[in-house]
């Protein structure tokens, strides 16, 4: 794996008509795809989507690795729930693109 995820999300969610704040970590995502792209001129990148499944909100987001560089794109959710704060962070590893082929 080329990414690993690390720290928490704080957000609100509202379950059965009562807000509560609830604390989401790096371990509580699941690695749904994750494998290299071939993005053109011989170099691949490797792609990563993570979703946080609860019971009645979902958390998902896309990040690439790019030789060391990593790039984090926007939150998707659904359901009903705010992020409060953000504390969440991907690291990149080293990678062989052999390793993938």
């Amino acid at each position: 794996m080329a990414l690993k995820l690390v720290g928490t999300i704080t957000a609100k969610i509202k379950v059965d008509g009562q807000e509560e704040e609830i604390v989401i970590a790096a371990s509580d995502f699941s690695l749904e795809e994750g494998d290299m792209r071939h993005i053109g001129d011989g170099d691949y990148q490797y792609e990563a989507l993570y979703i946080y499944h609860g019971d009645d909100a979902e958390i998902s987001f896309q990040a690439t690795n790019f030789k060391g560089k990593v790039s984090v794109y926007p939150y998707s959710t659904s359901g009903d729930i705010e992020i409060l704060e953000d504390d969440l962070s991907v690291e990149g590893l080293d990678y062989e693109e052999d390793d993938y082929f």
